[in-house]
């Protein structure tokens, strides 16, 4: 739950396979649709999958604390034991010891579970509103909180806690993202249109303005060395093919709308997912240049949470305002986007 979204609850994926003549690739008739898994009519501001089981799944709820289902969103139970009933904003799982979870909240503070979310424990960390995570996938005891203006590190797991963005504008700090194949180099990204990136682990940070709008989404690819993307609040996409030094403008929604969250499929370079403001989910498969609605099913379309099931890609999870909904797209074809590989920026 990013810092962005938080500010608009205070107010109150499409695959389009681009065959032959059809800008989608798909009659409505056979159009994949979101279903409601068994968390309904509720906020949900964080979701995090087990990275080696899909059908375990963890929901940061408001005011209800943290929901975990075992069997692929059908069957959900609190796991408040420790937290109790609170605003969870962030979630993480420990990538090499998934019983191993992470929980930021609004006003409680921080959160360590060693049981999948059995047993929560609070952690020494009194900042409020901690919105993101992000875990050193080598060294999973390093941690990176996103909080209330400032951006903080641990390396024994939350035990302890130091300020991390020295040299940042951390007044409008909207995401942290991590590149998962380089743990030292991290990236921010501000209401102001500038990105930061840093290759020492915090220690220093670099900056390049990208847009006049505010940035607010972030997305690193995980298998394209140097490739990071941006979104906007006014719904565009920008793409560094350098590792943050320069960037350049690749497409914008067709309705005007805040990207809330940007991801990357990790097999498909062109391949793009959004989740928006108001305007639900969109997708692209030529490297964000032109993008398609798909929210057939989806009864909230504002979308605070977004995640890929790592075990199966074509399953996603969405987070709304009324609750979990998933969708399975049907499996990408080497016809189906090779092509757009071949139009790489």
């Amino acid at each position: 739950m990013k810092p962005f979204r938080t500010v608009f609850t205070a107010l109150g994926i499409c695959f389009a396979l681009l065959l032959g003549a059809s800008s989608s690739g798909w009659s409505a008739s056979d159009e994949p649709v979101w279903l409601p898994t068994g968390l309904t009519g509720k906020t949900v501001f964080a979701l995090a999958v087990h990275p080696t089981d899909g059908a375990i799944l963890y929901a940061g709820t408001e005011q209800d604390g943290v929901y975990r289902t075992l069997d692929g969103g059908n069957h959900w139970t609190a796991v408040t034991t420790g937290m109790g009933a609170t605003d969870v904003l962030s979630l993480a799982v420990d990538p090499q010891t998934p019983q191993t979870l992470y929980a930021g909240t609004a006003t409680d503070g921080a959160f360590r579970s060693s049981d999948g979310g059995e047993h929560w424990t609070a952690l020494p960390l009194s900042t409020p509103f901690l919105y993101e995570w992000a875990i050193d996938p080598q060294t999973p005891a390093t941690l990176y909180l996103l909080a209330y203006h400032t951006l903080i590190k641990s390396v024994d797991a939350g035990e302890h806690w130091q300020a991390c963005g020295q040299g940042v504008d951390s007044f409008s700090l909207t995401e942290v993202e991590m590149n998962p194949n380089d743990p030292q180099e991290l990236y921010l990204c501000t209401m102001l249109g500038v990105v930061y990136r840093t290759r020492d682990g915090c220690a220093s940070w670099n900056s390049a303005r990208v847009a006049m709008s505010g940035i607010s989404a972030l997305a690193v690819h995980p298998r394209v060395t140097g490739w990071v993307y941006a979104a906007t609040t006014k719904g565009e996409v920008f793409l560094s093919q350098d590792g943050g030094q320069t960037w350049g403008e690749m497409g914008v929604l067709p309705e005007t709308d805040v990207i809330l969250l940007l991801k990357v499929h990790p097999d498909v370079p062109s391949l793009l997912v959004a989740g928006t403001l108001s305007g639900g989910v969109y997708r692209s498969l030529d490297y964000g240049r032109h993008w398609t609605p798909c929210n057939n099913g989806l009864t909230s379309k504002t979308i605070r949470a977004l995640e890929m099931n790592p075990v199966n890609p074509n399953q996603w999870f969405a987070g709304t305002d009324d609750g979990v909904f998933t969708i399975t797209f049907p499996a990408l074809t080497p016809q189906a986007y090779l092509p757009w590989i071949a139009r790489a920026p």
